[in-house]
């Protein structure tokens, strides 16, 4: 009977593993989108023509926030409610960099590494 349960034990250790491997689940898309419950898209992850990031957008539709990669960036934006860019943290092969801007567009903190002139 000792036997047996091993043996039962043993069998199981081998084929569970290997049976929930080949029916693991690999979903490929190029977005998903999250709707509101008035249908309204709030939330986008997926490819663009530029390449792939994570878009969120008000309950007007505008998009506040971004975090993409374009070409060689990779960058993090926050947009006010009027479309204004107000934080930029963007990383390249030359260094990284950390804007903030005022209502206006204007700069009003920079910080960059590598300093580049």
């Amino acid at each position: 009977m000792k036997r047996i349960a091993i043996l039962v034990i043993m069998t199981m250790l081998i084929l569970v593993p290997a049976w929930a491997q080949e029916n693991k689940r690999v979903i490929r898309a190029t977005a998903f989108v999250v709707e509101d419950d008035q249908g309204r898209e709030r939330a986008k992850l997926g490819m663009t023509s530029e390449g792939p990031g994570l878009l969120l957008y008000d309950e007007d539709g505008n998009c506040r926030f971004a975090f993409e990669t374009v070409d060689d960036v990779t960058y993090l934006m926050m947009v006010d409610e009027n479309g204004a860019a107000r934080l930029m943290l963007s990383v390249t092969e030359y260094g990284s960099a950390l804007v903030i801007y005022d209502e206006n567009r204007k700069i009003i903190w920079k910080e960059q590494y590598p300093i580049l002139e």
